[in-house]
């Protein structure tokens, strides 16, 4: 699938249902792409594309590897998650601040393979 046709909201959309015991009840914010998900525990403000509180658990835990942009280098940045068993799942981007929509992006790419999203 390609995610760079979805908003950011839709991509933390998506996000959220990869994790455990979670699902969204609204998404009216300031930030428009920032999506309210409840828990057992708690309600919260969710936001991966956008706030690194919310992506860094989630790129920790995939083993994610991300290379910043260097454009007077010409080179792109990229998001990737090592695959043992084939292709590397991997989401270039070209400015810093696309860096964790990247990320959840390439998080999706991963989960798709694995579950047949």
């Amino acid at each position: 699938m390609n995610y760079e046709d979805f908003t950011d909201k839709e991509i933390n959309t998506m996000v959220v249902k990869h994790l455990p015991i979670a699902f969204v009840v609204g998404s009216n914010f300031e930030h428009e792409s920032a999506i309210m998900v409840h828990t057992i525990e708690e309600m919260y403000k969710f936001d991966p594309c956008n706030d690194p509180k919310d992506a860094w658990p989630l790129i920790c835990e995939s083993g994610m590897s991300i290379e910043m942009p260097h454009p007077d280098l010409g080179m792109t940045g990229t998001s990737t998650i090592y695959n043992p068993k084939g292709d590397d799942w991997i989401v270039d981007f070209d400015s810093t601040d696309k860096s964790l929509r990247a990320a959840t992006g390439c998080l999706l790419k991963m989960k798709d393979d694995k579950y047949g999203n």
